[in-house]
């Protein structure tokens, strides 16, 4: 059940596309900080599935072994080292959304830090039978 959390809440990690455009961007995030590898030391908040019941889940993390690798094209890995997983995927800055498009599925967080060493990334799903809010933050490591 952790391995389909954790698989699911990158998938979720960052939703759909914003309407601003990038001359808009009064969020003072730089986006060339965000360019290298960055470790989950922190992962909290909750989640409601209907389908395995309407109790809330929530969750303090920061056992999982799981880095994200922006590059500069605008493409990124997600490696998670206990599951052996990886993924590629695109990403791109609009003001401080950051969004990611893997296997076709835009996902959109909003960033509330974001300097040389530190990210921190608000996550919000709502769908039909599913709700989650939860905040990553990642140290850089190169």
């Amino acid at each position: 059940m952790k391995t389909k959390i954790s698989i699911f809440f990158f998938l979720l990690s960052v939703l759909v596309l914003s309407s601003c455009s990038k001359d808009d961007d009064d969020s003072g995030v730089n986006p060339s900080q965000i360019i290298g590898t960055w470790e989950l030391v922190n992962s909290a908040g909750w989640m409601i599935d209907e389908e395995e019941g309407d109790d809330k889940l929530k969750w303090n993390d920061n056992e999982e072994v799981n880095y994200l690798i922006f590059q500069e094209n605008g493409k990124g890995v997600n490696y998670e080292e206990n599951i052996i997983y990886s993924s590629i995927f695109s990403w791109e800055l609009d003001g401080s959304k950051l969004i990611i498009t893997e296997d076709g599925d835009s996902y959109e967080g909003q960033i509330k830090t974001l300097t040389s060493s530190k990210l921190v990334v608000f996550f919000k799903v709502k769908e039909e039978g599913y709700s989650s809010e939860w905040t990553e933050t990642y140290k850089k490591i190169n």
